[in-house]
């Protein structure tokens, strides 16, 4: 074989296939095993690069850094406002009934109706704003859409992650992450969709931390 080949083939990076785990090329439009497509991008996997979305996770990705995993807020975390907005409604239609045709009335169903929108609204924003997502180099968190909480931990840093699912967590998908960093400091983020797939996208990332290094 031609010296240019060998030297190509060496410098060829390798990675598990996502379906049947053996190696293959990261340059593999196809798993020349079980012929998966993309067999080393993992679910929801990009890079950086000038076309990358707008979002969060996308505009802090370093130059050559991958997203391997992404997860946001379970919708178990809409229940609380939309069951207040529900509440609402259900006052403004029994203001409604008891006194149709009164004008302070109509004002405050209107008014009623508008708190129920702002809450509902405020609760969806939240939950299509989070983001979480696990790279090649870091553990990226935003939460809220006002008020943001943005957190970046390195992968390298990370010392434990703790998953906590109540009952219903555990049938529904959902759980408190805890991540531990150097120094004992511990983020906590509740109602975490797939929070197990999270820990463990975390914890392989981690180990192949320590092999680069």
């Amino acid at each position: 074989m031609p010296l240019p080949a060998l030297c190509c083939e060496a410098a060829m990076a390798l990675e598990r296939c996502r379906e049947c785990g053996k190696d293959v090329s990261t340059e593999a439009a196809t798993c020349p095993y079980c012929g998966v497509p993309r067999p080393t991008e993992r679910r929801g996997a990009t890079s950086a690069s000038p076309a990358a979305g707008r979002d969060y996770v996308s505009r802090t990705l370093t130059s050559g850094e991958r997203v391997h995993y992404r997860t946001r807020l379970h919708w178990i975390s809409l229940l609380p406002g939309l069951a207040i907005a529900a509440i609402a409604l259900a006052a403004a239609i029994a203001l409604l009934v008891l006194a149709p045709a009164v004008t302070a009335t109509l004002v405050a169903v209107a008014a009623i109706l508008l708190f129920a929108l702002i809450i509902a609204l405020v609760e969806y924003l939240k939950y299509v704003s989070s983001e979480f997502a696990v790279t090649d180099a870091r553990v990226l968190i935003k939460l809220g859409w006002i008020r943001r909480r943005s957190i970046e931990i390195l992968v390298a840093k990370v010392e434990s992650i703790v998953v906590d699912q109540p009952v219903l967590g555990r049938l529904l998908d959902y759980g408190t992450v805890v991540i531990t960093g150097t120094g004992g400091t511990r983020e906590a983020f509740d109602q975490i969709a797939a929070p197990l797939e999270l820990r463990e996208q975390v914890q392989a990332q981690i180990v192949a931390e320590r092999g680069r290094g």
